[in-house]
């Protein structure tokens, strides 16, 4: 029997099934043989001359020089790993373009082709300004014009939980999952920190924090209703969030865990990254400044504050508003005074 050798295919068993994908292009591949093959050798014949190198000057080469950077080098390897993915979007469908003549409406053009996806297609002009900023700083271009691409709407951020979400999942959650959940809304950090939080991390009321995606090394001190929380962990292992066996997760098997409660307790819709947002929105709620919840959640800017907290500081201050607001004269009273 002839086999033919497919250069680029990628099959993943999942759930008894089996899933091809060509590795370059990151197409879903059909599941009849034939047909599998027949577009497999399409796709490869599109790519002749890929491994000769990207054209100079074109956005090929400039994500082959941002990825050889010290900049993408020192992101964390998760952010690594997202920019890797949209990276390779660009280098499969644009990498031809001139950097030079990128402007406003072709990047409107590539964002709109992803319009059914519209939280990736932000993220993808997330990355292009990147690029771009990049390419600033290297003589290539003078000026970014995705800095003024509108995002998408129903590409929103992760949405802080309702209160109620908060009640019903400390109350009926895996004891396990509600610890975690504790520590994101009393530190504000996102999934991988407080799993990689240890008991060594606590000292003199504080717990200190070295954020994985941002390198910020914090001190945040501990809450009252977190402390209490803490007293009743039992202390296995070097983590604080640990499985039965002492042992700490990995993202991935804890989010596997978290998404099969979450769908248990119908909060379905809620991301564990929103509890960052939660956090931020009640120390809003509480009167915190701006540069105060910088302090806890370790961003670097007051606009990124903003996204976390809009919703939280306009009802504050809405509120604050209408105080102001001075009562209106009863009827047949006249406001003037003689």
């Amino acid at each position: 029997m002839h086999v033919v050798s497919l250069k680029h295919v990628q099959c993943i068993r999942r759930e008894g099934r089996e899933y091809w994908y060509h590795r370059i292009v990151r197409e879903r591949l059909p599941d009849d043989e034939t047909a599998r093959v027949k577009r497999v050798l399409e796709i490869n014949g599109s790519l002749d001359g890929w491994r000769e190198g990207p054209r100079s000057g074109s956005l090929g080469e400039l994500i082959c020089r941002y990825k050889e950077s010290a900049e993408f080098r020192q992101l964390a390897p998760s952010t690594r790993k997202s920019y890797l993915y949209f990276l390779g979007v660009l280098e499969n469908s644009v990498a031809r373009k001139r950097v030079a003549a990128i402007d406003t409406p072709w990047l409107y053009k590539v964002r709109d082709g992803m319009a059914k996806t519209p939280r990736s297609a932000n993220i993808l002009m997330a990355v292009l300004s990147i690029l771009l900023n990049f390419s600033i700083a290297r003589g290539w271009r003078t000026d970014n014009p995705a800095r003024h691409v509108k995002k998408l709407r129903g590409g929103k951020s992760y949405e802080p939980w309702p209160d109620a979400a908060v009640e019903r999942f400390r109350a009926e959650a895996n004891e396990r999952l509600v610890w975690a959940m504790e520590l994101a809304i009393y530190t504000g950090q996102r999934r991988g920190d407080v799993l990689a939080m240890q008991w060594r991390h606590i000292e003199g009321g504080r717990i200190s924090v070295a954020q994985q995606k941002t390198g910020e090394r914090l001190l945040i001190p501990i809450h009252d209703d977190l402390a209490a929380v803490l007293e009743g962990i039992p202390r296995m292992g070097t983590n604080i969030v640990h499985r039965a066996d002492g042992r700490g997760y990995t993202g991935s098997g804890f989010a596997s865990i978290f998404q099969r409660e979450q769908k248990r307790l119908g909060l379905g819709g809620l991301q564990f990254h929103g509890l960052r947002h939660t956090a931020a929105a009640r120390l809003a709620e509480a009167g915190a400044t701006d540069r105060e919840i910088m302090s806890i959640l370790g961003h670097r800017t007051a606009e990124m504050v903003t996204r976390y907290t809009r919703g939280a500081a306009q009802e504050r201050l809405a509120e604050a508003a209408i105080v102001k607001l001075k009562p209106r004269a009863p009827k047949g009273e006249s406001g003037t005074k003689v």
